[in-house]
């Protein structure tokens, strides 16, 4: 169901005033998305990659051209919205779409029912992944960071939420100059579960990296929402170590480590216990 930007802002500082973290969570399939509305998600977020997720594939597939990502966004609203109730629904864009008008594609997205926006996929990590040099050189063909920015201006003025993704210090900086309502400070892929990452810096090393982000966002832009994702931060105790060791750190946005790490646990177990039984002798 849509929601104007300062409804879902308004909800979101209610929820920070009453002491909790706000909790973000990736919705690949339908049945995701209902079990976190009920437990009291804040925001549900869709994206290409949490249908690759939910379908057994690696989160990275979500960056490569298998299919249309903003096609798949506005066809996962007809599974999500039915089920999301009240809550909030932000869509994974991604802007560089060289097929689409994107003022008119925020009006399409709107009209599915969501609230607001995230830079997914994108730039995000494409230093880590592709180099700086193919980084300059989106950046030089107009399909870079600040193709982004643009978006993300146009996207808070027509009235949605804006909760980017900063993948390093220099997108931190540039995400708060640009007014983001909400940043969300991206410590890599998740490195749990099944189709988990193999590789993240140790938790400790997590937080000094998140706290130096912080620092810069807050000269640039005071009131912007910092909220953290993936990396090591796959659990709530991992979550609860971030809280208590990084000051700023207003919520968290979860994917992999919410529907999908504990749904291979629990498929799993419930599927060794059925097997762990044995027949009656006859």
């Amino acid at each position: 169901m849509y929601m104007t930007r300062d409804v879902v802002l308004a909800r979101l500082q209610q929820t920070l005033q009453a002491g909790r973290p706000i909790v973000g969570t990736g919705a690949g399939i339908g049945l995701a998305a209902q079990a976190e509305a009920k437990a009291g998600a804040d925001l549900i977020i869709v994206y290409g990659t949490g249908k690759y997720r939910m379908a057994g594939r690696s989160s990275m597939a979500g960056r490569f051209a298998f299919g249309d990502a903003n096609g798949l966004v506005l066809r996962m609203a007809q599974d999500v919205m039915p089920v999301a109730g009240q809550t909030p629904v932000v869509a994974g864009v991604f802007i560089q779409d060289p097929f689409r008008d994107m003022v008119r594609f925020i009006e399409e997205l709107k009209e599915a029912g969501y609230c607001g926006v995230q830079n997914v996929p994108g730039m995000g990590g494409m230093d880590q992944m592709e180099g700086d040099q193919v980084v300059a050189a989106l950046d030089a063909a107009g399909i870079g960071m600040a193709m982004e920015l643009e978006f993300l201006r146009m996207a808070k003025d027509r009235g949605m939420v804006t909760t980017p993704y900063a993948y390093n210090l220099q997108q931190a900086v540039q995400l708060a100059a640009n007014g983001s309502d909400m940043i969300c400070l991206h410590a890599g892929l998740t490195t749990k579960g099944l189709t988990a990452a193999e590789v993240a810096p140790p938790i400790e090393r997590c937080a000094q990296m998140l706290t130096s982000w912080i620092e810069a966002i807050r000269k640039e832009n005071p009131d912007t929402i910092i909220l953290c994702h993936g990396g090591p931060i796959a659990e709530p105790q991992d979550f609860a170590y971030i809280m208590h060791h990084v000051h700023g750190i207003s919520g968290f946005y979860g994917a992999s480590s919410i529907e999908r790490i504990p749904v291979e646990k629990a498929l799993m177990d419930i599927t060794a216990k059925f097997r762990s039984l044995h027949l009656s002798p006859r």
